[in-house]
């Protein structure tokens, strides 16, 4: 029997995880360089409060190997596999699957020059930890389902049925009822987004002080601890152009730890003070966020600018001891997100 992906619609929270994992997986465990590049092997799918994840089901009788005029969809090691080197771009598969998981994708060869090949699920075939997908998932919702396992499942609904047809019938069997992911509960009670204090309008009418006051420590405390961490590498991350490590220091603020929070920003980025304050979160880590649709998402930006502020202000300086000085003279452009840390970086080599 071919081995698939199974998910979990109850206990996905639709957080991209999965699919950032995938792209990883397929780029030698590193982020991809542009959204172009950016092609997932599994889709997550959102309708209301419904989310659940759609990849390929590796079928037995597999319409887009039986469609293929070249032979390069073939079953092999229990599963559906995709030869790039034979498929000439037909189509005929995308048309053929009848879950819409097979999709075309153009590389590049050469300039003007473009190879189409289909595109889908291949279990991470060769992967020590097996699929991507099911290893970085956060709330467990995704399965690699084997011939034991799907024997296992339909052995316990077969139990779970006999259970209920003997019980009478205005009862409930709560002892062997489903129960919902820790994580998905956490997600349904987060509490709404809490929006920095401003500045009072009087004040703002003399001076050119930042309108947005800095977090209070109990502020960054209750934002902090909305974050739901989606995975090892989230979606926010992906989306940032510098791909901060948002999860993992927003965790640190939970723990108070304030010095580690401000080494692990740093690593990535800096100037955090900054862009803290005038990146556009909300297109990006923010507008990507799991939770900005049903509760708001997390103020990143806001929780960014409170560990750098705060760590300055207790003397902490970024450790420019490895920095070595080049003779060589550049010239910056702009003063945007990427110009103005550049700058700063320069200056310390100077």
């Amino acid at each position: 029997m071919n081995r698939f992906i199974m998910a979990n619609s109850q206990q996905c929270l639709g957080c991209h995880a999965c699919e950032v994992a995938c792209v990883m997986a397929h780029n030698d465990e590193r982020h991809v360089l542009t959204p172009q590049r950016y092609q997932p092997r599994i889709t997550v799918i959102k309708h209301q409060h419904q989310r659940s994840a759609v990849t390929c089901h590796h079928c037995e009788d597999a319409p887009c190997a039986r469609s293929c005029p070249n032979g390069a969809i073939a079953h092999i090691n229990d599963s559906v596999q995709v030869n790039a080197q034979k498929c000439i771009g037909c189509k005929s598969c995308v048309v053929a699957c009848p879950f819409g998981t097979m999709q075309m994708v153009l590389t590049p060869v050469a300039p003007n020059q473009f190879k189409a090949s289909a595109h889908k699920c291949d279990l991470c075939q060769g992967r020590e930890h097996g699929p991507a997908c099911v290893e970085n998932c956060p709330a467990d919702a995704l399965q690699l389902v084997t011939e034991a396992s799907l024997t296992h499942l339909a052995k316990t609904r077969r139990l779970r049925t006999a259970r209920q047809e003997i019980r009478p019938w205005h009862t409930v069997d709560t002892q062997h009822s489903g129960t919902t992911s820790s994580k998905a509960e956490r997600m349904q009670a987060t509490p709404p987004r809490g929006e920095p204090d401003k500045l009072a309008i009087e004040a703002r009418k003399t001076t050119f002080e930042e309108i947005y006051l800095p977090f209070r420590a109990a502020q960054a405390e209750r934002e902090a601890a909305r974050c739901l961490t989606c995975g090892e590498h989230s979606i926010c991350e992906w989306t940032c152009p510098l791909h901060n490590l948002i999860p993992q220091w927003i965790e640190l603020v939970k723990a108070g730890d304030i010095d580690a929070a401000v080494e692990l920003s740093h690593q990535t980025n800096c100037l955090p003070e900054i862009t803290g304050r005038v990146c556009p979160q909300d297109r990006l880590c923010e507008g990507a966020c799991t939770l900005r649709d049903e509760y708001g998402a997390v103020t990143i930006g806001n929780i960014e600018r409170y560990i750098s502020d705060r760590a300055l202000s207790k003397g902490w300086h970024p450790d420019l001891s490895d920095v070595q000085k080049l003779d060589k003279r550049v010239a910056i452009i702009g003063a945007g997100r990427q110009a103005l840390p550049a700058r700063t970086c320069w200056r310390a080599m100077a």
